[in-house]
């Protein structure tokens, strides 16, 4: 409902966040059988048919005629292979970073002041290449590998060069 709403209704929304993906496929999951497991490949299969059309959908909303500039989507994470990569389950995790044109790792870190009295807390986004974490941007460098105090219009005014 909210999707065909974002993509037919006249509104003043720039951008879109959808906190978390990982949650909406563990609803959509439940959906598909209520006891949470799903069995054989028909249930796996519908799950990624949905999940890919969900993610892919909302993407999407960008390109029509209407005032979305930014649709930004919030996993959760887990170590796989060694790297925090977005938790998802089933071929979606391994698909995703491929469908945006930012991944990135949201973390704090404490930053000492200009005389190194005291430290203040300050949130960083990884987007640049990182052995540990799965990150990256198809955006030809416009951005930082580490962007200090993410600030999605700052972001997209340095992409679209505003």
């Amino acid at each position: 409902t909210a999707y065909q709403w974002l993509a037919q209704a006249p509104h003043d929304f720039r951008s879109l966040s959808l906190d978390s993906i990982t949650e909406a496929q563990r609803r959509l999951k439940a959906n598909i059988n209520s006891s949470s497991l799903l069995t054989g490949y028909d249930q796996w299969g519908a799950l990624l048919v949905k999940m890919d059309g969900l993610i892919r959908g909302f993407r999407d909303l960008v390109l029509l005629p209407n005032p979305l500039q930014v649709v930004m989507f919030i996993a959760e994470t887990r170590l796989e292979n060694n790297k925090y990569r977005p938790y998802m389950q089933g071929q979606i995790s391994t698909s995703l970073p491929y469908w945006v044109d930012l991944v990135g790792y949201l973390y704090p870190e404490n930053e000492a002041d200009a005389d190194g009295t005291s430290t203040k807390r300050v949130q960083k986004l990884l987007i640049g290449p990182h052995p540990s974490y799965e990150t990256g941007e198809r955006v030809q460098g416009a951005l930082p590998d580490i962007i200090i105090d993410p600030n999605i219009e700052d972001m997209f005014n340095k992409i679209f060069k505003l």
